[in-house]
């Protein structure tokens, strides 16, 4: 989850810190989520 609080300047921080951050998207579908490497991973969301 994702705080809302957090400025895209401390998201930005994050991911500079941390890039694997970037390389695994989290697709939110209703109520699942899947990280979406490989990409495989999602197909049941779609």
């Amino acid at each position: 989850m994702v705080d809302k609080n957090l400025s895209d300047e401390d998201l930005i921080a994050a991911i500079t810190k941390a890039p694997k951050l970037l390389e695994r998207p989290i697709v939110i579908n209703v109520n699942k989520a899947r990280i979406g490497r490989p990409s495989e991973n999602i197909l049941d969301l779609l």
